[in-house]
C-alpha cells in the first residue's frame, strides 16, 4: 500500500484553518493635553440634560481645575445640537461663562485659543462681538478681545481688540476673511513677546490673518493678571455655539496646531481641513 504523502501549502495549519494574523494596535488617540501650556479645555458633549438646559458649570478636561461658571439667571449658556453632539449656545446678548483662571494671560502675553465654532447670526451694529476675553490687569482695566467685529457695514470679521480705559486706547486687529455662518475650526493666537506684536487666526487649517489689517497696534500693552470669559463678559457677546474650546499660555509651532486642528475637526467629523492637511481624513495618534 503506497505511503500517505502530507502536502501543507504554506500559511495553512494542520487543520486546514489559515492562522490569524494580529494586527498591531493604534497608538492613542492625541489630545490637547499633550500641549504644553494648556489652561482650559471644555467639552460640553459631557453634560447632562436636553437642549435649551440651562448650563451653570461645565469643567475642565481631565486633568484640569478650571471649571467655568455663570450664575446669574438669564446669562446662562445652554445646551444646544451641533453635528451630533452638544454644544453650548450663547444667544448674543449677554450669555457668558466666567473662568477663575486669574493670571491666564500672563506678562509676555502669548496665548493661543481655540475652537469647534458656529456662528448663529449676526448684528447690523458696530460692536464687537466677543467670544473670547482677557479681562483684568494688574494697574488698569485692560482687555484683550477676540471675537467679531464690523469693519465694514454689515461684513463681520474674526479680529482681536484691545481696550485701556485708564488710558482711553483701543486698538484692533482683523482677519482678511468675512465670517459665516458654518461650522469652523478656529485656532487664533496672540503673541507680544515680538515687536511688532504678532496675530494669527487659522480657519480651517488655512491662515485667514492678513498682513495689512493691524490698526493702531504697534504697541499693544500688557493685559497681566486677566482672567478669562467665554462669550459676554460687560460687553454684548456673539451670537453661536462651541462644542470644543479653549486656551493655552504658548504659541504653538505648526506641527502642534496641525494636531489641534485634527483633533478639532474629528471630534465631530467636520471634514473642512483642505486635502493637502496631515489629518485630512483621519484624527492625530501619539507616536507609536
Amino acid at each position: 500500500m503506497p505511503k500517505s504523502i502530507i502536502i501543507r501549502l504554506p500559511g495553512i495549519t494542520a487543520n486546514g484553518q489559515r492562522p490569524l494574523i494580529q494586527s498591531a494596535p493604534l497608538p492613542p488617540l492625541w489630545t490637547p493635553q499633550q500641549l504644553t501650556g494648556l489652561r482650559g479645555h471644555w467639552v460640553p458633549n459631557t453634560l447632562a440634560g436636553v437642549d435649551g438646559t440651562e448650563i451653570e458649570n461645565l469643567a475642565a478636561s481631565s486633568g484640569l481645575s478650571n471649571t467655568i461658571y455663570q450664575t446669574t439667571a438669564g446669562r446662562k449658556p445652554v445646551i444646544a445640537a451641533l453635528g451630533g453632539r452638544k454644544a453650548a449656545y450663547f444667544d448674543g446678548v449677554d450669555d457668558g461663562f466666567r473662568s477663575p483662571d486669574v493670571g491666564a494671560l500672563n506678562a509676555a502675553d502669548k496665548i493661543t485659543m481655540f475652537f469647534r465654532l458656529k456662528m448663529d447670526g449676526f448684528d447690523t451694529d458696530n460692536g464687537l462681538k466677543p467670544i473670547m476675553v482677557f479681562y483684568g490687569g494688574t494697574t488698569a482695566i485692560t482687555r484683550l478681545y477676540f471675537g467679531l467685529e464690523n469693519v465694514s457695514g454689515a461684513s463681520k470679521r474674526l479680529g482681536f481688540a484691545y481696550r485701556n480705559n485708564d488710558a482711553d486706547t483701543s486698538k484692533f486687529a482683523w482677519s482678511s476673511t468675512v465670517a459665516d455662518l458654518n461650522e469652523h475650526v478656529i485656532i487664533a493666537s496672540f503673541d507680544r513677546s515680538v515687536s511688532p506684536t504678532r496675530f494669527e487666526i487659522w480657519m480651517d487649517g488655512v491662515n485667514i490673518m492678513g498682513t495689512n489689517t493691524i490698526y493702531n497696534a504697534g504697541a499693544w500693552d500688557a493685559v497681566d493678571g486677566a482672567t478669562p470669559y467665554i462669550g459676554a463678559s460687560n460687553a454684548t457677546g456673539f451670537k453661536g455655539r462651541l462644542s470644543n474650546f479653549g486656551y493655552i499660555r504658548n504659541i504653538l509651532n505648526t506641527a502642534n496646531r496641525q494636531y489641534l486642528e485634527g483633533y478639532l475637526a474629528h471630534s465631530g467629523n467636520l471634514l473642512t481641513l483642505p486635502n493637502a492637511h496631515p489629518y485630512f481624513t483621519q484624527p492625530p495618534r501619539l507616536s507609536a
